[in-house]
């Protein structure tokens, strides 16, 4: 048999060999090699036990001899880490019945590491049988063990799980409670909810805080009225938390308890429950959330304007145009998601706001709103700037950028003869982000535009490349533009693109 052979070529000096043996060894792959393989993981050599562990990795699902996994387990607490690496990776593709007496056995090892694997992989596996003793791996005195078994636990699915995994929801590691919150909403049946409900009551602020969270992520109607009755918890995360939960359920019966909660002495759960009315989007929210943009919390104001913009009411727009003090970038949002002629007027007051950044997110949301109200409000500050209004004027000339109409491109492209070379470079920055191929054209056909200005040209040479990629026959190049020798070259170049 040529098995012995290749096992042996594992060893050899010259990789090209080694690689060779791999490779053969692992088209073999039948029984017969893989107890051979199995040998070589107990290989003085760790180049070999490295070699077997890689093979027996890349065989994968096909191993189905309990004596292969448990060699693999072994293997595990090899002194080599990239064969323990290879048998982890290996017995993470193992699912099938015949690795998890092996497995099971294996939780109890001495080596956390091994623990550790064999709980993910019979997660893996998914086998019933598994349950109860991961559940009692739950009480492993490693925290990454427990990690992996509440995933693997999650991944099974077995409702004989919940209880263990709301215990451990009270786990002194963050990450044993994360997996154990996804492991229950993964589950995520009625037997979870009750259970969680239940919780809701626990001794525990952590585990109460978990279960509100959890619950808010399953989505259950049947949580409402519970985690209603949380937001008067003792404890301000756990009302916070439940504050989120109801948000992400988004019952119409949560409203009045959120608008409550805009009270609460607890800032968390005040922006919480902001959110959280931003979220469900009803015009009965919009009074409290206005006044909750006097909140002394700045997070709370934030969140407050942001759910004013998400509910897009119109009672809100002069509260988040003063908003752009505080708030700039939510409330310029929630004011373009408002995106009426309402909210343009008051826009247009703002432009001359000393504050850069307000003037700056004010033309932003016009830009977004881009309806013909917005543009001309755009244009018309375009229009009356002065040469000290250069700021102003980028922010503007971006803002029609992004609307692409044909007024808006007819304004930037008068703005390219602008005196002041920043709002030039702005309008030609913004002209080249739009795709439309008569641009050129009209830059070139208007001699007040200087075509040899270094951004314009940048420009001019980025919409050439655009045209000649459209195969046009058209190409707009007028020798009377070309007013020194120096500069016919740029003319051959972009007359050369639309002709290649």
């Amino acid at each position: 048999m040529a098995v012995n052979p290749l096992i042996q070529a594992l060893n050899d000096s010259d990789d090209y060999v080694k690689v060779s043996a791999e490779f053969a060894l692992q088209d073999i792959g039948n029984q017969v090699a893989v107890n051979l393989f199995v040998d070589a993981l107990s290989d003085p050599d760790s180049k070999v036990r490295r070699s077997a562990a890689q093979i027996l990795r890349n065989i994968g699902n096909n191993i189905s001899s309990e004596v292969t996994v448990k060699a693999l387990i072994q293997a595990l607490s090899d002194s080599d880490h990239w064969v323990r690496q290879l048998a982890a990776e290996a017995l993470d593709k193992i699912d099938n019945e015949a690795a998890v007496n092996p497995l099971i056995q294996a939780l109890s090892n001495s080596d956390a590491w091994v623990r550790r694997y064999a709980a993910s992989t019979l997660g893996n596996i998914g086998s019933k049988k598994a349950v109860n003793p991961l559940i009692q791996a739950l009480n492993d005195s490693h925290s990454y063990v427990r990690t992996s078994v509440a995933s693997a636990l999650g991944r099974i699915g077995s409702e004989k799980a919940v209880n263990p995994l709301i215990k451990a929801l009270n786990d002194s590691d963050g990450s044993v409670t994360s997996n154990a919150r996804s492991a229950l909403i993964n589950i995520g049946n009625e037997v979870v909810v009750n259970a969680l409900i239940e919780a809701l009551s626990n001794s525990d602020g952590s585990v109460r805080w978990s279960a509100a969270a959890t619950l808010g992520n399953i989505g259950s109607e049947k949580a409402v009225n519970p985690l209603i009755q949380t937001l008067s918890d003792s404890d301000g995360s756990v009302r916070w938390s439940a504050a989120r939960a109801l948000g992400n359920i988004g019952n119409q019966r949560v409203i009045n308890p959120l608008i409550e909660a805009l009270s609460d002495s607890y800032g968390s759960v005040r922006w919480s429950a902001a959110i959280a009315l931003g979220r469900i989007g009803s015009e009965k929210a919009v009074n409290p959330l206005i006044e909750a943009l006097r909140d002394s919390d700045s997070s709370v104001r934030r969140n407050a304007a942001e759910a004013l913009g998400n509910i897009a009411s119109e009672k809100a727009v002069n509260l988040l145009i003063k908003a752009l003090h505080d708030s700039q970038i939510v409330a310029a949002e929630g004011l373009s998601n408002i995106g009426n002629e309402v909210t343009v007027n008051p826009f247009m007051d703002s432009r001359n706001d000393p504050e850069s950044n307000v003037i700056r997110f004010v033309a932003e949301a016009l830009g977004k709103i881009g309806n013909e109200v917005a543009v001309k409000a755009l244009i018309d500050a375009l229009s009356a700037l002065s040469d000290s209004d250069r700021d102003v004027a980028s922010f503007v000339a971006e803002a029609l950028g992004k609307v692409d109409n044909e007024v808006a491109v007819k304004s930037l492209i008068d703005a390219l003869t602008h005196s002041d070379r920043y709002v030039r470079k702005n309008a030609a920055r913004a002209l080249g982000k739009i795709e439309r191929l008569e641009i050129l054209e009209q830059i070139i056909k208007n001699t007040d535009i200087d075509i040899y200005d270094q951004d314009i040209l940048i420009l001019a040479r980025k919409l050439a490349i655009r045209y000649s990629r459209g195969n046009l026959s058209y190409i707009p190049v007028y020798p009377d533009r070309i007013r020194y020798f120096r500069h016919f070259r740029i003319k051959w170049f972009i007359k050369g693109l639309f002709q290649s």
